[in-house]
Formats: structure tokens, sequence, C-alpha cells
């Protein structure tokens, strides 16, 4: 598998060396396997010749270090320059928050009356599956993608991304999607303005690093 890194090559050859002090970089959690690790050795390539001598990254998920309740695990990279540390911002690798800590699918919903049928649920509670019951999740699943999978509120989303169709439980007959609202809020943007248009909204959304994320590693 390959990728085109032309962008983020503009950002690291141009950008990177004005940085002051620090440079976090977040993407999916397969992007140091790409093309047999060539991308990676490429990216902590420009961040050296940009001047960053401590480099570490590794994958993460998000619901451990962040409490969110999404199955969200993706690769960060934070790179620092040898230059007098900037007051109150120190790096370190988060510690997992204890599970009872942790919020659930079902914290984030909002009401809504958009419920869809589901018909072709004859049972009286969804069937677990492997990837389910290790998310702590129950779920009706057609195929191995989020969109044909209903899941409960009583654990965790899978990844919020630029294309998610998330259903959710509303009981053991009725499901419904989530709204670009309640997307936002797994993300932990629970106060940010969204644009008009589910499309413009989840890719926006889907795009983003949560906040809390970020706290959890300069805290």
């Amino acid at each position: 598998m390959q990728c085109d890194l032309r962008l983020i090559q503009h950002v690291l050859t141009i950008l990177a060396p004005q940085t002051g002090h620090m440079v976090l970089l977040e993407n999916t959690l397969t992007f140091p396997t790409i093309d047999g690790g060539k991308a990676l050795a490429a990216v902590l390539g420009w961040l050296e010749a940009a001047g960053c001598t401590r480099i570490e990254h590794r994958v993460l998920s998000v619901a451990a270090v962040t409490g969110l309740p999404q199955a969200r695990r993706r690769w960060v990279c934070v790179a620092t320059k040898p230059t007098p540390p900037i007051p109150g911002l120190a790096f370190r690798w988060p510690s997992p928050i204890p599970e009872p800590y942790r919020q659930v699918l079902a914290e984030v919903l909002e009401p809504t009356p958009k419920y869809l049928p589901c018909s072709h649920i004859h049972v009286t509670a969804p069937p677990l599956t492997e990837r389910t019951h290790r998310l702590h999740q129950r779920g009706y699943r057609r195929a191995n993608t989020q969109h044909c999978r209903i899941y409960d509120v009583h654990g965790l989303a899978p990844t919020v991304s630029t294309t998610s169709a998330i259903n959710v439980w509303a009981d053991e007959t009725k499901v419904r999607l989530l709204q670009p609202r309640e997307l936002a809020r797994l993300q932990g943007l629970n106060h940010f303005h969204l644009p008009t248009g589910r499309v413009v909204a989840t890719r926006l959304i889907g795009n983003a690093i949560p906040p809390a994320l970020v706290v959890a590693l300069f805290e």
C-alpha cells in the first residue's frame, strides 16, 4: 500500500523549520506499515531535517487516554527541538484512564425522533461478534464495515471518519443514525460550530484531532 506524501512533505519542509519548539503529527494506525515502512521513514527524515532532535511515536487508543467513547486508535508522533521549552508545556505519553471513568456512547447522544426500521432483527438482543466483544459492544453484523453494524449505547462507537455513518440501538427493535452533533461530541468537540450539511460536517469532524488527546499528551 502506498500513499501520497506531498502535502505532509510541504508542511514538514516549509513550516516545521519555522516551528519554535514542538511538532505534533497524527495519522491512521496503519501509517507506520504503509509501503513497507518507507512513508514513516520519510516523515522521520523530514522532521530531523527540520531540526527536531527528539522524535517519539506510537499508536495510541483515544478511548484509553482521553475517556472519549470511540474506539479510535491513531499513530501519534511528537517531535521536539533543542530550544528552550515553553513554560507549562511538557510532553509525556499519557497513562490509561481507569475504565470506570471513561465515557460510553450513551453519554454523547441527543434526543432525536429519527428512527430507522429494523425488520431484519429477529432476536431479543444483538448477537456478539469477535470485534464487538473486544470493544465491549454488542452489534448486528452483515459485513465488516461500520455502516452495516448497530452499536450498543453502553459500549464504544467506532472510529469517527470523514464518511462515518454510525447506527445505534434505540431499543431492541429500532435503530437510528448518529447526527453530526453527536459525531462531534465523540471527538470531544462539544461546542464546535458545525457547517450546514451532513456530508460537509462529517468530513470536517472526521479529519479533526480530539482536543482531549492533545491535553492528555501535554498536561
